[in-house]
């Protein structure tokens, strides 16, 4: 490997993207996404655009949590994200109207897919 593919993470870091949008398919304005690596417990902070889509780029490889918490809706949690070197990882997610303190949790490993680097 290249010492440019190393400077930019290419050999240990990952991606996880996804959208986030209502159950009518409404973009979800203010969506706060963050992955938390499990191991770690570094995390990271986005907020989805105006497509409602969001990607956290490299990100180092190991198993996440991905919360999305937004004004107006339950707190949506995913576990067991598994971010792969060199990969992404995709996290959809539609939260339930509702308050911050109703959460929704699925547990269990996304399926990997090799997504090339585009949304």
């Amino acid at each position: 490997m290249s010492l440019l593919g190393e400077r930019y993470g290419q050999g240990t870091t990952g991606t996880i993207l996804g959208t986030v949008i209502d159950e009518s398919a409404a973009v979800v304005a203010g969506a706060e996404v963050r992955a938390t690596n499990s191991e770690t417990g570094v995390k990271r902070n986005t907020t989805i655009n105006s497509t409602g889509h969001y990607q956290m780029e490299f990100l180092p490889a190991g198993q996440h949590t991905v919360d999305i918490i937004a004004p107006g809706f339950s707190k949506f949690e995913e576990t067991s994200i598994v971010g792969v070197a060199a990969q992404s990882t995709r996290v959809d997610a539609a939260p339930n109207p509702g308050s911050v303190s109703n959460s929704i949790e699925v547990k269990g490993a996304a399926p990997l897919r090799n997504w090339g680097g585009c949304i």
